[in-house]
């Protein structure tokens, strides 16, 4: 059975990981950026991705004598299923929101709209959904598997993993608390499509599209200059606008994290669990 002080270890290295990935990339996109705001976002978005990997087979290999595998982070395995719901579950969620009220503006600056996309699309959608998912489905999710069991192991990653979305937004006490249950649920839907597919791919697929459908196009009750479009709804009740936070948060998305987890749930598992 694993030892507490090395499941603490793997989760404390693996966060550090991620950040770490996530400052190197910035950095260098940054300086890329002086010559194309677009060049820079986009290889900030590849790098950071690349050395969470890096950072993380690193800390599995050579510090916890583990094969990155085990925490389900191999060769990519897709299955049409999440393939499918990836691209599914945002356009529903997007058309219910389409039947309240609302007004759908232009919402990013023009002259900088080319970076604008790259930043969303590129650092965080994907560079942002592979890492994280490496990092709470796999790294995190594994270690605590061994020795707490595969509900723990899903449901502890994520609720940090919605704790972790708290910083760095101002929100009211309502907003943080809708926020932590909407980014638990959607943690939790990760964690089912790791498990039933055996890879963190599936489940950042759809967390990629998922953030790029959130960033590209922002539905709450304000518009956002950094999505290209914003749909200011018309209600000001934060259950269906997500408060602070947007849509993201909304009682509409954390419906549709549930759904897609009980299709999750109702599907055949083909993972194994992870090696003690």
């Amino acid at each position: 059975m694993q030892k507490i002080w090395k499941i603490l270890l793997t989760c404390v290295l693996a966060v550090a990981a991620m950040i770490a990935a996530q400052l190197i990339a910035v950095m260098a996109g940054e300086l890329i950026g002086k010559l194309s705001a677009v060049l820079g976002y986009a290889f900030a978005g590849a790098a950071y991705p690349v050395l969470c990997y890096l950072f993380l087979k690193i800390i599995s290999e050579k510090l916890l004598g583990t094969p990155l595998s085990d925490a389900r982070i191999s060769k990519p395995r897709l299955k049409p299923v999440w393939c499918v719901s990836a691209v599914l579950m945002p356009v529903l969620v997007i058309g219910v929101y389409l039947l309240f009220p609302g007004e759908i503006s232009f919402s990013a600056d023009k002259e900088n709209l080319a970076g604008i996309i790259a930043a969303d699309i590129c650092l965080y959608s994907i560079g942002g959904g592979i890492a994280e998912e490496m990092v709470f489905r796999g790294a995190i999710m594994s270690a605590l598997e061994r020795r707490f069991g595969r509900i723990a192991a899903a449901v502890v990653p994520s609720v940090l993993f919605g704790l972790m979305h708290i910083i760095g937004n101002d929100l009211d006490f309502l907003s943080t608390v809708q926020l932590v249950i909407a980014g638990t649920a959607v943690g939790v839907l990760f964690s089912v499509v790791t498990y039933q597919s055996g890879s963190v791919w599936n489940s950042a697929v759809m967390h990629i599209c998922w953030n790029a459908s959130t960033f590209l196009f922002h539905i709450g009750d304000s518009a956002d200059e950094n999505a290209v479009y914003s749909y200011v709804l018309e209600s000001r009740s934060f259950a269906v606008t997500g408060g602070d936070f947007g849509m993201e948060a909304s009682v509409i998305s954390i419906c549709a994290y549930l759904l897609f987890t009980a299709v999750g749930l109702a599907l055949p598992a083909k993972d194994r669990a992870a090696a003690p």
